[in-house]
């Protein structure tokens, strides 16, 4: 079967959050776990869980499809190891998952093989299982679960547009580091190295020697540090902070009313000069790439998309600078007043754009 046949979406699952990007849409939509809920990798309550989910889902306008889910570095244990003969192997693997925190029952084991390398990769499947099985309750298709770690310089906050596109096609890629099939720890035979060098052999004798009459001399034995533990392969469990894409932070912050501009509109401004940014304020998932094809219907050419530090904004604003001229101005006030419940305009100083409009509720679907 196909991996994806139909549309298809990118469900980036975190530490305390989850992020829904889908191929062809320059935003997100994200909802963020409750410790009471979720904490420390490991699901509290599936039921409060399932009705977070469903309500988020209805809220973001986001429908059943295709989903690819991808665990960040915060929720993946890996190691890498040489490719050796598998007898080793499978003793590298069971050291690796000696070191996992959490029962053996619930680990989640992938091993993905190059030329020159194994890669050992462990995940607690209660979790990336709960977050599947509500989706798929809703009739979602969860294809495949695959650690971030596969993918190249994937971005750790908001996954860039252009790394969506190459996450959800790299099929291949998916189909070996797929989760959900992968290798079950339980099931193999893990042998210890046997060493069948006689030179070995003879140094062992040695070192024993060595030993005992160290400890017989000394009484040092219990002391010595003969191994250390090695914990290589696991991250340190942080928080990672969800960061929205695109947010100018250089916006004058609560610019004046429109009644209250004092700056003189330019009037020779060309709507093709301005660059344009759209924030999506509300959560409706898809809100501000629907609001830049209208803006785009009416010849402006610059525009960018992204998310707000907030999804629950009511309001929409839209903040000038003092080049934009007074038709743009009415043009767009009059299309944003057509669309939405209320508008807040203002003026001031912008970093890197002459527009910016952070969109709130509208008075119907875009």
């Amino acid at each position: 079967m196909a991996i994806f046949s139909s549309e298809k979406v990118i469900v980036y699952l975190k530490n305390k959050s989850i992020e829904f990007y889908k191929e062809g849409v320059g935003e997100k939509a994200w909802l963020e776990f409750p410790d009471n809920i979720i904490s420390d990798q490991e699901i509290k309550d599936q039921s409060s869980l399932e009705k977070l989910i469903f309500e988020f889902l209805e809220k973001t306008g986001l429908e059943k499809q295709q989903a690819l889910i991808i665990l960040s570095d915060e929720l993946s244990f890996q190691k890498i190891v040489p490719a050796t003969d598998s007898e080793n192997e499978q003793f590298e693997v069971k050291k690796f998952l000696e070191q996992i925190p959490f029962e053996a029952p619930t680990i989640a084991t992938l091993l993905v093989r190059s030329d020159t390398q194994l890669d050992i990769f462990a995940a607690n499947k209660n979790l990336f299982f709960g977050i599947k099985n509500i989706l798929e309750k809703y009739g979602w298709q969860v294809v495949a679960v695959v650690p971030s770690a596969i993918y190249e310089n994937l971005s750790k906050d908001s996954l860039k547009p252009e790394e969506v596109v190459r996450a959800l096609n790299d099929k291949k890629l998916i189909k070996k580091s797929n989760f959900l099939t992968e290798t079950n720890s339980s099931q193999l035979t893990i042998k210890t190295p046997q060493t069948a060098s006689l030179l070995t052999i003879v140094l062992v004798f040695i070192l024993a020697g060595i030993l005992g009459f160290l400890s017989l001399k000394f009484n040092l034995l219990s002391k010595l540090p003969l191994f250390k533990s090695s914990h290589q392969g696991i991250p340190q469990d942080k928080v990672q902070e969800t960061s929205s894409s695109g947010q100018n932070k250089n916006a004058s912050s609560e610019s004046t009313q429109s009644s209250s501009l004092s700056a003189k509109p330019n009037t020779s401004f060309d709507k093709q000069q301005a660059k344009v940014q759209i924030l999506n304020g509300s959560g409706v998932f898809g809100q501000a790439t629907k609001l830049k094809d209208k803006i785009a219907e009416l010849d402006y050419k610059n525009i960018q998309t992204g998310n707000a530090t907030s999804s629950s904004q009511q309001e929409t604003t839209i903040t000038y600078t003092a080049l934009v001229s007074t038709q743009i101005r009415d043009e767009l006030n009059n299309l944003l007043n057509s669309l939405f419940e209320k508008v807040i305009i203002s003026e001031g100083s912008l970093d890197s754009y002459d527009i910016l409009i952070t969109t709130g509720q509208s008075k119907a679907p875009l």
